[in-house]
C-alpha cells in the first residue's frame, strides 16, 4: 500500500547485475475515487508464476492520512483452469462493503501511464512530465508538473542481497521518502513510475495518486506488484 500498501532464483537482480526478465505481474485497475477526494480504491490482478493460479489484491487509501482506509482484499483461485479474472470479480465482491462505505463513485481519470519495463539498473533518477487538459475538452491546459521517483539502498529482511527503498519529488521537491521497507514489499530490488491518476472533479483543485511499480524477485524474474502514494498537487499552487 501507501507507506506501509511479487527469475530462476540463481538469476536474481543484484545491485551489480542488470534487470532480469519480467515474471509475475499485477496489472492495475483503478476503481475510483470518493466525490470529496478523500478515498482512492484500485486492484491489481494476474496470474502466479509457477502455479498458474489467478491472484488479485484490492486497496481503498484514505488519501489524507496516506494509509489503508479499509483491510486489503487478497485472492487467489487455486485453480490453474480458471479464467485469469476470476481473482479479480471475487476481490471486489469481498470488497463490495468496502467500496460502499468509502463512497468509490468518481472515475480516476488516467493521466500519465508508462509503456511496461523493468527498473533501469543504471538509473537512480526517474523523472516524467505530467501534463493534463480541462475535463470539459476546451484545450486549455489545466495542470502540469514533474514527477521524480529516486531510489537508495535501504535495509530490509534478511534476503542475501541489496534492497531498495524509493522517494518521490514533486517539481524537484521532494515529498515522500521510505524511512523503512516494509515486509509486505518482499525484497524489493527497483521501482517505477507507473500510473498517475486524477479525481479532477474534486473541488477546488484535483486530487492525484500516483502508482508506483514494486519489482521484487519471483520464481521466474522480477514480480511487480503496486503502492499508491497521493500526491500534494497544493504544493504547485493554482492550477487554473
Amino acid at each position: 500500500m501507501t507507506r506501509c500498501s511479487s527469475g530462476l532464483l540463481a538469476a536474481l537482480w543484484l545491485a551489480s547485475a542488470g534487470p532480469v526478465a519480467a515474471a509475475e505481474a499485477g496489472y492495475p485497475q483503478p476503481l475510483g475515487f470518493s466525490p470529496d477526494g478523500t478515498r482512492f480504491a484500485f486492484a491489481e490482478w494476474g496470474v502466479q508464476d509457477g502455479s498458474g493460479f489467478s491472484f488479485a489484491n484490492l486497496y481503498v487509501i484514505d488519501i489524507a492520512a496516506d494509509r489503508y482506509a479499509a483491510r486489503p482484499v487478497r485472492v487467489v483461485i487455486k485453480d490453474e483452469t480458471a479464467a485469469a479474472n476470476q481473482a479479480l470479480r471475487q476481490a471486489k465482491e469481498r470488497a463490495a462493503e468496502a467500496l460502499e462505505d468509502a463512497a468509490i463513485t468518481l472515475p480516476a481519470r488516467l493521466v500519465y501511464a508508462a509503456p511496461f519495463a523493468l527498473p533501469d539498473d543504471d538509473a537512480s533518477l526517474q523523472t516524467v512530465p505530467v501534463r493534463w487538459r480541462d475535463p470539459v475538452g476546451v484545450g486549455a491546459e489545466a495542470g502540469a508538473f514533474d514527477l521524480s521517483l529516486s531510489r537508495f539502498p535501504l535495509p530490509g529482511r534478511d534476503c542475501g542481497y541489496d534492497q531498495f527503498g524509493f522517494a518521490l519529488a514533486l517539481d524537484g521537491v521532494e515529498f515522500y521518502r521510505d524511512a523503512a521497507l516494509p515486509g509486505s514489499r518482499y525484497c524489493p530490488v527497483g521501482y517505477t513510475l507507473e500510473r498517475v491518476y486524477l479525481a479532477d472533479m474534486v473541488w477546488p483543485e484535483p486530487v492525484a495518486v500516483a502508482l508506483i511499480g514494486v519489482h521484487s524477485p519471483g520464481f521466474e524474474g522480477l514480480n511487480l506488484r503496486h503502492i499508491a502514494v497521493p500526491i500534494p498537487l497544493d504544493r504547485i499552487g493554482s492550477l487554473d
